[in-house]
């Protein structure tokens, strides 16, 4: 073999790999190979045994689904568990994380809402469940179509609805990137393990790499990884933040939520911190602590 077929075979291998990565991080659909080989298992069994069941019991809840249509076309499905028997005046919007839906997050947390009497929505993302679209935006879209579900949640339960914006992982980013652009509606957002940006998690440690993914995020789905950035967003923000995030974390470190409470201008701000837990592990190894931060905010600032 001649050094120009070497080249050749060398580069395709190359853009074959780089597409093949790119197709795991940002697609919604991924190879099983990729799938098997790239993605560890962080958790304990019984972390996810948990999950899996509070999943299920969510999905027999009493519910109502919904639509709207993103401002690029693609119709998202919600889902609205009431409290009572009909829509309240309070409503935990609960917002899940990267590849997950509408009960993967939110299944250990819906009774805890439910029991206060407050309502809870909970959408698929933009790529996920059973909403449309093929492209994960790691903030940058889920944040313009959470802004859109706010608005649909004012006219389903009226415009004097009370708000919490409860995400976790992508979700804890995703409204934070959004926390200074609320309406009144919205009285406290919770961030679970909320990353800085999608630079500060997508191979971070290889940055010729990380530029590589970036710019065909850019020609094909059409957002920069800088684009996801929630920094501007928390240092312009008077709305009450509650910070969630594990010691252990090694998806998005703990630093990453030191470094937001720092320089978040909320007034009112906490950063809960829970010794060895993972991602998304706090409500898990702390439950608690957890709910009665969460308590003495709720009473705060919705008085329930």
């Amino acid at each position: 073999m001649g050094n120009k077929q070497i080249i050749g075979v060398s580069c395709g291998a190359v853009a074959l790999c780089s597409a093949s990565l790119y197709r795991y991080v940002f697609y919604r659909n991924r190879s099983r190979l990729s799938e098997k080989l790239l993605t560890p298992s962080t958790h304990s069994e019984d972390f996810y045994s948990k999950r899996r069941e509070a999943s299920r019991k969510m999905e027999d809840l009493p519910q109502e689904k919904m639509h709207i249509r993103s401002a690029r076309g693609q119709r998202l499905d919600g889902y609205y568990y009431p409290a009572g028997d009909h829509p309240g005046k309070k409503v935990c919007y609960m917002v899940h994380g990267y590849r997950g839906n509408h009960t993967s997050n939110a299944g250990p947390y819906v009774r805890y809402y439910l029991d206060q009497g407050i309502d809870v929505f909970s959408e698929d993302h933009v790529a996920c469940g059973t909403s449309e679209g093929r492209f994960i935006g790691y903030d940058y879209f889920e944040s313009a179509d959470c802004l859109q579900w706010i608005e649909f949640l004012r006219s389903y339960c009226g415009s004097d609805v009370e708000i919490i914006l409860h995400g976790f992982s992508l979700g804890g980013a995703t409204v934070l990137k959004i926390c200074d652009q609320c309406p009144d509606n919205v009285k406290l957002i919770v961030s679970d393990s909320g990353f800085a940006s999608a630079e500060d998690v997508i191979v971070p440690n290889l940055r010729p790499l990380q530029k590589w993914l970036d710019l065909m995020n850019r020609i094909i789905a059409g957002y920069r990884l800088k684009d996801t950035d929630v920094r501007p967003h928390v240092t312009n923000t008077l709305l009450p933040i509650l910070f969630m995030h594990g010691t252990e974390d090694e998806t998005v470190p703990l630093s990453q939520a030191e470094e937001l409470y720092s320089i978040c201008s909320s007034p009112d701000k906490h950063l809960f911190t829970v010794f060895g837990a993972r991602h998304v592990e706090a409500e898990y190894i702390d439950p608690d602590g957890y709910y009665g931060i969460l308590d003495e905010y709720i009473e705060k600032h919705l008085g329930n």
